[in-house]
């Protein structure tokens, strides 16, 4: 578990200051437009080319789909 670096003050009315950060995931290139779905976390790994599915009781990140024809959000 990790602090937050907080670059933009107004992040503290959004999250608790000494709120700790859990990585979910690694290796992936550059991931953006995370949505939950029927209680899991989809998001795109655009330079891998692949949507992602994270599931708090599953071990780390399942491949959700590849090719993702580089899907953004």
């Amino acid at each position: 578990m990790s602090t937050l670096d907080v670059q933009n003050l107004g992040l503290r009315d959004l999250i608790d200051p000494d709120a700790s950060v859990e990585r979910i995931a690694a290796g992936l290139g550059f991931t953006e437009g995370p949505v939950w779905r029927d209680g899991y976390l989809l998001f795109s790994d655009i330079p891998n080319n692949r949507i992602a599915r994270w599931h708090r009781l599953a071990e780390g990140c399942l491949l959700y789909t590849s090719p993702s024809t580089r899907d953004r959000g």
